[in-house]
């Protein structure tokens, strides 16, 4: 074989085969693909000088023979000449497969491509009015005469409308892509996963008003879910999110996934909640903030009311502010902190201090199964949604069931059914501001044969940290975190790690 000529077209039709020449002592394939890479989206990328093909042989019970094919003529046009590059060779084989790009290192074995390194799709090179020509993976087979090359890849495109973006990323909610794939040769399918990622980013210096194509390699195991599109401007990362209906589906092989010209905004945002409240014999005190999209440096902090704080100051690393007040002999009294930055939106801190003698206000929040129902109650009375759970509530899962016993006795009550968290639902919930909260939650392992560990997040910190779960023989030990002290007007999340949990019981109290 001494030659691959290759034609490209903008037609955007599929597999649509054209005719071959041959010759009878050297063979070259006269081939126009239209799913290549100067035929996506009415895209039209021609062939540059470099661009390289794999070609294998391959024949019954005979070993593989490949080469690697050079453009040796008509660069920055779509149709041009592959010459056998020096030092390769290939023979006669019943069957002829392609691939592109050459310059990724493949296998082929038993009717697939295999990428074998030197790829990782989840960072790409950003390509003004493109895409990173390294991840237009096609792969084409001779058949009946006809080399038809198709697409391994599909494409998301984006019209950046901002200065200065530096990185374009896409989070999908399950592993929707793959980093290295494996392809069926013969019908460009993908065949098994590999390396699966939820994460694409395309990086480099972006041009305003400019389109970008961002390629993706199917995971067939898995939908999208949903998508969060992020961008980094001048170091600081914003981000939208989407869960429409395109998301239900998997990604597909040779689709343009336009997501528009999306504005995302980057003004700062500082975040600071309300403090506990003060004792009333408390004579200091102080609160925190934070700075999206922005500097903590550049927040300016005044009292806007409550005569009672007597003087305060702040500082920026981290963000604190603190404060002197006089004792409180009266009715319970607040005072307020304006918080505000350029281009945001101020933020008002209330300061409380408890009035002298107060009796606290104690609240109970439970979370638990009765009956093969989910109960989310306040002081015992159901119906209360301070838990915010995802996925169903009990798959089944019983004590006798998945856990080795009829039931677990919990704090004087018997639990026979337990709630499965996996890795397809949540429970999180989130703390009152200004009140003293703890939590204390009951679990076990569902599996003796799997390793599981339970963690609960939250503010930027485990309060519980990676617990692991045990059995005993033939049965699941219950775990008891004890009471852990959480902050208050703080989000938690409750996730496992390994096989899945049972959450039988959980409680949240707060002090007011």
């Amino acid at each position: 074989m001494a030659a691959v000529a290759v034609a490209m077209t903008s037609s955007c039709e599929k597999e649509n085969n054209l005719p071959i020449e041959k010759e009878s002592a050297v063979k070259s394939f006269v081939v126009k693909a239209p799913e290549t890479k100067t035929s996506i989206d009415g895209l039209s990328v021609k062939w540059a000088s470099g661009d390289e093909i794999t070609v294998y042989g391959y024949t019954e019970d005979s070993p593989v023979g490949k080469a690697t094919f050079q453009l040796s003529s008509a660069p920055g046009s779509s149709s041009g000449v592959f010459t056998i590059k020096d030092g390769d060779s290939l023979g006669e084989y019943d069957n002829y497969y392609a691939f592109y790009p050459a310059s990724i290192a493949t296998t082929f074995s038993s009717g697939k491509i295999q990428v074998s390194s030197g790829m990782s799709v989840d960072s790409q090179t950003a390509v003004e009015g493109g895409f990173d020509s390294k991840y237009a993976l096609m792969t084409a087979i001779e058949d009946a005469g006809v080399l038809s090359f198709r697409h391994a890849a599909a494409y998301f495109k984006v019209r950046v409308v901002e200065d200065n973006i530096s990185e374009v990323k896409l989070k999908f909610g399950k592993n929707a892509v793959q980093k290295r794939p494996c392809y069926n040769a013969a019908t460009g399918a993908i065949t098994e996963n590999n390396s699966g990622t939820n994460i694409i980013a395309s990086k480099g210096s972006f041009v305003k008003n400019s389109t970008y194509y961002i390629a993706a390699i199917p995971n067939t195991a898995n939908k999208m879910v949903s998508l969060e599109l992020s961008m980094t401007k001048s170091g600081a990362t914003s981000s939208i999110s989407s869960s429409s209906a395109l998301f239900d589906n998997k990604i597909e092989l040779g689709q343009v996934y336009n997501l528009g010209a999306p504005v995302i905004d980057f003004s700062p945002v500082i975040n600071a909640t309300n403090p506990s409240k003060l004792n009333n014999d408390a004579t200091e005190g102080s609160f925190t903030f934070a700075v999206d999209n922005g500097a903590v440096s550049d927040v300016d902090v005044v009292k806007t009311t409550g005569d009672w704080i007597t003087s305060f100051d702040y500082t920026t690393v981290p963000g604190t502010v603190s404060f002197d007040c006089t004792v409180n002999t009266g009715d319970e009294r607040t005072a307020t902190f304006t918080l505000s930055i350029a281009g945001g939106d101020d933020v008002v801190v209330t300061v409380t201090q408890k009035a002298m003698g107060g009796v606290a206000t104690v609240t109970t929040y439970e979370l638990y199964i009765n009956g093969g129902s989910l109960v989310k109650a306040k002081n015992g009375v159901d119906g209360d949604d301070y838990f915010t759970t995802t996925g169903t509530h009990t798959l089944a899962c019983s004590a006798s069931g998945y856990f080795g016993v009829d039931s677990y006795l919990i704090l004087g009550n018997s639990y026979t059914v337990a709630r499965k968290l996996d890795g397809s639902n949540t429970l999180s919930f989130t703390t009152s501001a200004g009140v003293t909260a703890t939590v204390r939650v009951f679990a076990a392992q569902r599996e003796n044969t799997k390793t599981t560990t339970i963690k609960l997040a939250g503010g930027g910190s485990n309060v519980i940290n990676n617990e692991a779960l045990e059995w005993d023989t033939d049965k699941a030990v219950l775990y008891d975190s004890g009471v852990v002290d959480l902050t208050a007007g703080t989000t938690y999340t409750l996730t496992k790690s390994g096989d899945n949990v049972g959450i039988f019981y959980i409680v949240v109290t707060e002090t007011d």
